[in-house]
């Protein structure tokens, strides 16, 4: 209903309308109840969740990805990608900071990359862009190999939200899942 709704915006005040966190299922699904493409999917991007088949589909349908959490966060316990050894090596070899390296990750894989932070210094360090080369892309790319986290599952969160959303094992458990289809 909010999909069809978005479509029925008036255009003079609308130019785009996209989607968050749609899966290839909940993509084809809206495409197949309504005709209309997103023009783009922000999703969890970053080398531990780089969810390459959804990047491809959406790429095959001229759908843009912004990609959020590039840093990737400790809310499960793990590491910081922002401490990582490879990170912290090509940052270093560039001159620039880990934040800057993963964010030059995302960007080389054409998305739009939204880190978050409230501190000025790092807002400003954020724009400034780092260029990777093809063999500093693939290292960073590497990290993920074997380490598949999703940090951003609501159902963990405090309060927590008692619905299956990315169908994640940890979500198994949940009360509610996300419809896949328009008309579910």
């Amino acid at each position: 209903d909010t999909w069809k709704a978005m479509i029925n915006l008036p255009k003079s005040k609308v130019r785009a309308i996209g989607v968050s966190n749609f899966s290839i299922e909940q993509i084809k699904g809206i495409i197949a109840a309504t005709g209309v493409v997103p023009v783009a999917n922000q999703i969890e991007a970053h080398p531990l969740l780089q969810q390459e088949e959804l990047v491809e589909y959406c790429r095959s349908q001229n759908i843009h990805i912004t990609a959020y959490s590039p840093l990737g966060n400790n809310l499960v316990g793990k590491p910081k990608l922002t401490e990582h050894p490879v990170v912290l090596d090509i940052a270093t070899k560039l001159g620039a900071t880990p934040a800057q390296v993963l964010v030059a990750w995302g960007a080389h894989r054409g998305q739009s990359v939204i880190p978050k932070s409230v501190q000025e210094d790092r807002i400003k360090s954020n724009f400034q862009e780092v260029e990777l080369s093809k063999e500093d892309f693939e290292k960073i790319s590497a990290i993920g190999d074997g380490n598949y986290t999703r940090f951003n599952i609501p159902f963990t969160y405090k309060p927590k939200w008692d619905v299956n959303i990315f169908d994640e094992p940890i979500e198994k458990q949940a009360s509610f899942e996300a419809r896949s289809k328009i008309g579910q």
